[in-house]
């Protein structure tokens, strides 16, 4: 949880001084919210952990017997250098939500520090933060290489469905040709799986050449379309109900 920590720290730097534009705006809270996701799953391992403690142990006082294992709160998950320290939070939970004041809170001399950084080198020059840095870009560059290894199996997929698909249209092709004169509903049929063949090709081509926003445009389009058909469209109840008349029109017609 340290180096995730670390991370998100170094990220809201990142973040404020290089960020520029939606694009890289948009980046950045991306990889702050994957950042959040890791640590949430860190404080929810440690918090198993400590309730198994807890349990075998059977001591009320754990936090006393063991200082260095206290119950983690979400409180205390936050960063040395995160703006949304102890104080801002206290100092939110105690004044009105509709109070227009600005927050004003203690100064840096009187913040406090979450209990998970004890003992810890917390300046920014500390081998723990570079060390987590190198670790998480050391993980990037190998998701990066497998994403990169993934995009080529993919593309080499691609190309061999096509071939296989041709190979299996000129097969039948050939047994349509071998076979014309001999039964008359062969050649037929084989000429009708060597079309399916090239429609699938098509198919296949069409779709891996149209990015996939505009087939989630094209596919939304289409729903409402259905959609507003089916709410145009009369039910079976409606078009066997009686159309309805006047009591005056019957009354003339009785005359």
């Amino acid at each position: 949880m340290w180096r995730h920590l670390f991370v998100r720290a170094g990220l809201n730097v990142e973040r404020s001084t290089q960020a520029r534009g939606q694009k890289d705006s948009m980046r950045a809270r991306q990889d702050l919210a994957r950042n959040e996701e890791d640590i949430q799953v860190f404080k929810t391992k440690y918090q198993a952990a400590w309730n198994a403690l807890l349990v075998l142990i059977r001591e009320e006082n754990l936090e006393q017997q063991m200082p260095g294992y206290q119950r983690l709160q979400d409180i205390d998950v936050r960063s040395h250098e995160d703006k949304d320290s102890y104080c801002v939070i206290t100092s939110r939970k105690t004044r009105p939500s509709t109070d227009p004041r600005p927050l004003i809170v203690p100064g840096e001399s009187r913040r406090s520090l979450s209990w998970i950084w004890s003992g810890i080198d917390v300046t920014g020059d500390s081998k723990a933060m570079q060390e987590a840095l190198r670790v998480e870009w050391s993980k990037s560059w190998a998701q990066k290489r497998r994403w990169d290894e993934e995009l080529a199996l993919v593309g080499e997929e691609k190309r061999r469905v096509v071939e296989s698909l041709k190979f299996d249209a000129g097969r039948w092709d050939q047994r349509a040709e071998a076979n014309e004169h001999n039964a008359e509903g062969f050649p037929a049929y084989a000429r009708r799986q060597a079309a399916l063949r090239r429609g699938l090709i098509q198919q296949f081509e069409s779709l891996w050449n149209t990015p996939i926003r505009s087939r989630r445009r094209a596919n939304k389009a289409m729903e409402c379309s259905r959609d507003k058909e089916e709410i145009e469209e009369p039910s079976d109840e409606e078009n066997d109900r009686e159309p309805c008349t006047r009591i005056d029109d019957k009354e003339d017609e009785d005359d």
